[in-house]
């Protein structure tokens, strides 16, 4: 039997988790976790920070990006996981700012979050950026 990943969308789609429980080997391991950040989410912030980086004109996307995961996703994930939060403030706390923005390119932050954690994260960036005087699409229902 190989791993498996059951979304539960529906009754039908929660009988075949059932039944893959009930058919796994003793000692296998069941976990139920929130559904990770959707689509609509992902595609949102990519616009805001293509939005906000041709508003300053002075940085690329990916930079924005790396900043709002600094400034608004680190703080999320170092309160709710203890490993991220431990891992972040051994490798990337400690480097001067120019250079955890650039380390930020590559550290995993929103592609961890569930879809709770990246709501509140997008109205983070949403309010924080928006009072800063940026335009932005208008979030509809993001979830």
């Amino acid at each position: 039997m190989e791993p498996q990943t059951l979304p539960l969308t529906s009754l039908t789609k929660k009988g075949e988790a059932a039944e893959a429980v009930l058919k796994a080997p003793d000692g296998w391991v069941c976990i139920l976790e929130p559904p990770h950040r959707s689509s609509p989410q992902n595609n949102l912030s990519h616009k805001w920070y293509a939005e906000i980086a041709k508003q300053r004109g002075d940085t690329l996307p990916i930079d924005v990006k790396a900043e709002c995961k600094g400034f608004y996703g680190v703080p999320i994930l170092c309160a709710e996981d203890a490993e991220f939060s431990a891992a972040y403030d051994r490798a990337i706390r400690p480097l001067p700012f120019d250079v955890k923005i650039q380390a930020l390119r590559y550290w995993p932050v929103t592609s961890l979050m569930n879809k709770d954690q990246k709501r509140r994260y997008l109205d983070a960036v949403y309010h924080d950026q928006t009072a800063k005087g940026f335009r932005l699409t208008e979030p509809e229902d993001a979830s």
